[in-house]
C-alpha cells in the first residue's frame, strides 16, 4: 500500500527548516527546553471518539488504528504487517500486535478490533466513518491475534481503510445500540495510543499526559496542552510570544511572514519560528446539481469547467498553497492519478454554451427558452476560504454569461438544496481512488447524506470504477481509471479546483524527528507538524 511517488515528492519537498540566525529578528523569546508542547487551535474538539471521526485517518494521540499514515505511506500500527487479501480481494486478513494495553489497563486483542468495526457499521451509531467501509459484510476474529474482513464484492483498496482508532470491546458492548453522540468516549477516551487524557476543563484546555506503558515506548514529549483561541492572529502572536509552540494559520498569514518567493521556512519576524507546509488530499470542487435546468446539460458542465481559472485561484485566493486539479484522480491517489482534462479557456466555454442553446441576451446573461442562466454557489458560512473561492468563481462565470451568485449557509440549510444549487465541496483521502471518485459520483450514493451531493449518475463511470477495484492487477486498474477519467471529461459532475495545502507556525524548541506528512480531508488538532510527536527526541 505504498502511496504515490508524486505524493512522496510533494511531501518530502516540504521544508522543515532549522531555525537560523537573523539580525533583523525583533522577537526571540524562546523559553528554556521543556517536555511540554503547547498547541493552539481555533476551537476545541467536538469529540474525542474515533468512531465520530477523531483521529480516524491514522494520527495517534489517544488511539491507534490497525494502520497509520506515516509521511508518504501507510504502515502497521496495531497490525504487525500490512493487511493481506485473497485472490479476488474479498477477504482481508490482519495479524495484530501482541502485548498492547489500553489506557484503562485492559489487554488489547482481536475481539477489540471486531467490536470497533461492528460498532462503526451499526446504523444506530450513525458513525461518519461508516461510508468509508462500504461493502464490508463481516468482521470476525479467527484467533486472539488474527482478524478477517469479508467483503460483499472485490475491493483491492479496502486495506487502506483500516486506520480508525480501536476501542475496548467492553466499551462497545456497553454502549452499542445507541448513537455515538451519547458515547462516553466523546469525553473520556480509552485507547492504545501514546497519550491519555489528563484534564479537559470546561471542554476548552485539553491536557494529555504520556503513557509509560505504550507499546511504542514512553514519549519524550510527556505533556501536550491544546488551547482553543478563536482568533487566528492572536494564536499566531502567541507562538511568537512563546506561549504556544504551534498552531495552524491561514495561507495569507503564512505568505505575510515569509521572505518574498518563499513557501516555508524561518519567518522574517522571528527566526526561531517556522512556517511549515503540508500538502494534502483535501480536494475542493464545485458540485454541479442535476436538478438544475442549467447544469443538467453535460455541455454546460463542460463549459463551466473551461470557464474557471484554477491556477488563478491557487495563486490568488490560496497564495500558492494548493495544487490545481481538474479531475477526480488528483496527485494524492498516487500511481492512479490522471492527466489534466480542462484548460482555462473562456472562449471555448462560450462556444459550448452557444452549442447548448444558452445564448447571450442584451445584458450579457445567457437565456434559453425564456429562462436565464442562473447558478447559486453555496458554501459553509464559517469557511472563509471557500467563501473567497466562491466569490472569485462567480466573477469568472459572469465573464461567460452565467448569472452566478454566492450563498453562505449552515450545513442544515445547505443539505436540502444540494440537488438544485452548486456547492463548494471538500473531501479526499490519501492513496484511495474511491474516496473521491466513487463516494462523490456513484449512482448508488446520489443524495445519500453528503455523498454525491449533486445527484450525479453515469452508469459507465460506475462500471469503470468497479472494474478498477475488482482487480489487483495495476495495469488493469490504471486502464479502468483512465477510462473513468475520460467519461468524466465528457460528462463532468463537478468543477474540480485544487487540493489545498495546510500552513502552520512551529517553534521546534530543539525537538528532532519533525517530519512532513501528506494529510487527508479529515482534520483534527492532532494533524500538523506534531502528527508524530510521540516519536520526537531531543
Amino acid at each position: 500500500m505504498r502511496l504515490p511517488k508524486r505524493a512522496c515528492v510533494v511531501s518530502l519537498s516540504i521544508l522543515l527548516l532549522a531555525a537560523c540566525e537573523s539580525s533583523g529578528s525583533s522577537h526571540n523569546t524562546s523559553s528554556a527546553p521543556t517536555d511540554t508542547f503547547r498547541i493552539g487551535t481555533a476551537a476545541p474538539p467536538s469529540s474525542l471518539n474515533p468512531l465520530m471521526g477523531h483521529e480516524s485517518e491514522g494520527t495517534t494521540w489517544f488511539y491507534d488504528g490497525l494502520l497509520r499514515l506515516a509521511g508518504d505511506k501507510l504502515e502497521p500500527a496495531l497490525a504487525t504487517a500490512l493487511p493481506t487479501a485473497n485472490a479476488d480481494a474479498t477477504v482481508w486478513t490482519v495479524k495484530i500486535r501482541p502485548g498492547v494495553v489500553f489506557s484503562d489497563g485492559s489487554q488489547f486483542d482481536a475481539d477489540d478490533v471486531v467490536a470497533t468495526y461492528h460498532w462503526v457499521l451499526d446504523p444506530a451509531a450513525a458513525s461518519p466513518w461508516a461510508t468509508e467501509l462500504t461493502g464490508l459484510a463481516e468482521v470476525t476474529a479467527t484467533g486472539d491475534d488474527t482478524v478477517q474482513f469479508r467483503l460483499d464484492s472485490p475491493n483491492a483498496f479496502f486495506g487502506d481503510r483500516l486506520t480508525v482508532g480501536i476501542i475496548p470491546s467492553e466499551v462497545a458492548a456497553a454502549e452499542q445500540g445507541k448513537p455515538l453522540t451519547e458515547s462516553s468516549l466523546n469525553d473520556n477516551p480509552v485507547g492504545t495510543g501514546p497519550y491519555q487524557l489528563d484534564s479537559w476543563a470546561d471542554r476548552n484546555d485539553l491536557v494529555l499526559k504520556a503513557r509509560t506503558d505504550w507499546w511504542g515506548g514512553t514519549p519524550q514529549v510527556t505533556r501536550l496542552v491544546v488551547t482553543a483561541v478563536p482568533n487566528d492572529a492572536t494564536r499566531a502572536q502567541m507562538v511568537f510570544d512563546a506561549t504556544l509552540d504551534g498552531t495552524q494559520i491561514s495561507p495569507a498569514q503564512a505568505a505575510s511572514l515569509l521572505p518574498t518567493g518563499s513557501r516555508a521556512g524561518a519567518t522574517t519576524k522571528d527566526a526561531a519560528v517556522q512556517v511549515v507546509v503540508h500538502d494534502t488530499a483535501d480536494t475542493r470542487a464545485i458540485s454541479l446539481p442535476m436538478d438544475n435546468p442549467l447544469t443538467v446539460d453535460p455541455l454546460v458542465r463542460r463549459a463551466l469547467n473551461l470557464a474557471v481559472d484554477r491556477q488563478g485561484l491557487v495563486d490568488g485566493v490560496l497564495k500558492g498553497y494548493a495544487i490545481a486539479v481538474d479531475n477526480p484522480f488528483p496527485h494524492s491517489v498516487g500511481e492512479h492519478a490522471q492527466g489534466a482534462l480542462f484548460s482555462y479557456d473562456p472562449d471555448e466555454a462560450r462556444q459550448l454554451l452557444d452549442q447548448a442553446g444558452w445564448l447571450a441576451a442584451s445584458d450579457g446573461v445567457r437565456v434559453k427558452d425564456g429562462q436565464r442562466a442562473t447558478l447559486t454557489i453555496m458554501y459553509p458560512s464559517d469557511d472563509t476560504e471557500r467563501r473567497d473561492l466562491a466569490q472569485v468563481i462567480v466573477d469568472q462565470l459572469t465573464q461567460v454569461g452565467i448569472e452566478a451568485k454566492t450563498d453562505g449557509l449552515s450545513w442544515d440549510l445547505i443539505e436540502p438544496r444540494m440537488s438544485t444549487d452548486a456547492l463548494i465541496f471538500a473531501g479526499g483521502t490519501v492513496g484511495n481512488p474511491d474516496a473521491t471518485a466513487w463516494n462523490w459520483m456513484a449512482c448508488e450514493l446520489a443524495g445519500e447524506g453528503f455523498n454525491n451531493p449533486g445527484h450525479y449518475c453515469n452508469p459507465e463511470f460506475d462500471q469503470a470504477m468497479i472494474r478498477a477495484r475488482s482487480t489487483t492487477d495495476p495495469a488493469i486498474q490504471q486502464a479502468a481509471y483512465a477510462e473513468a477519467n475520460q467519461i468524466f471529461a465528457a460528462d463532468p459532475g463537478y468543477v474540480f479546483l485544487n487540493t489545498i495545502s495546510r500552513t502552520y507556525l512551529l517553534r521546534p524548541n530543539g525537538w528532532q524527528g519533525i517530519e512532513p506528512v501528506l494529510e487527508g480531508h479529515v482534520h483534527s488538532v492532532s494533524w500538523g507538524p506534531w502528527w508524530d510527536i510521540a516519536h520526537w527526541t531531543r
